[in-house]
C-alpha cells in the first residue's frame, strides 16, 4: 500500500514538472504560425502550437486550430473536443498586453463549468487582441493562452491579423 502511495506521488510530482515546463514554453514571445485556410484546413503547421498540456491530455482535442490564420478583419474559429466528462471547468482565453508587460488582455470566456462533452466553437474577434479593441491596433502576431476557470493552461498558439 506504501509503495502505490510513492509511485501516485511521483506521477503527480511528474505531471506537475511537464504541466510548469509546458507554461514556460507557453510563455515565449509568439514566433509563428499554424497557417490555416477559411475552412480550417492546415496549410502550414507550427509545431509548437496548439499542443493540449499534460494535465489535460485526454479530456480535451483540438479538432480544428484557430482559422482562418492568418485573418485579414474575420472571426478567428477554434473548434475543442472534449472528451473528458466534467474534465475541463469552463475556458478563458488571453494575450499578453501590448503595452503593459506581465500582465494579460481577456479575449474570450465560456462560463459552462464544467465544459460538456462534445464539440465547443469558440469565435476570437481580432480587434478583442488589441488593448484599444479596435482591428487597426490588433494588426500582428499574438499569443493566445487558453485557460481553464482555475487559471490551468490548457493550449496556446499564435494568431497573426493582417
Amino acid at each position: 500500500m506504501l509503495s502505490l502511495a510513492f509511485c501516485l506521488a511521483i506521477s503527480a510530482c511528474d505531471d506537475r514538472s511537464a504541466q510548469d515546463a509546458f507554461e514556460r514554453e507557453a510563455n515565449q514571445a509568439a514566433t509563428g504560425i499554424s497557417r490555416t485556410d477559411a475552412t480550417g484546413r492546415v496549410i502550414q503547421s507550427d509545431p509548437d502550437d496548439w499542443r493540449i498540456a499534460p494535465f489535460f491530455q485526454g479530456f480535451l482535442e483540438i479538432q480544428a486550430v484557430p482559422y482562418p490564420n492568418p485573418s485579414t478583419g474575420g472571426r478567428f474559429t477554434m473548434e475543442l473536443w472534449i472528451t473528458g466528462v466534467d474534465a475541463v471547468q469552463g475556458l478563458e482565453i488571453y494575450t499578453p498586453h501590448s503595452t503593459q508587460p506581465g500582465t494579460l488582455l481577456f479575449v474570450y470566456e465560456e462560463p459552462t463549468v464544467p465544459l460538456q462533452t462534445g464539440v465547443l466553437t469558440v469565435e476570437i474577434e481580432p480587434s478583442s487582441l488589441s488593448p484599444l479593441r479596435d482591428y487597426a491596433t490588433a494588426r500582428g502576431l499574438h499569443r493566445i493562452l487558453v485557460f481553464d476557470r482555475n487559471g490551468n493552461l490548457i493550449t496556446y498558439g499564435d494568431l497573426q491579423v493582417d
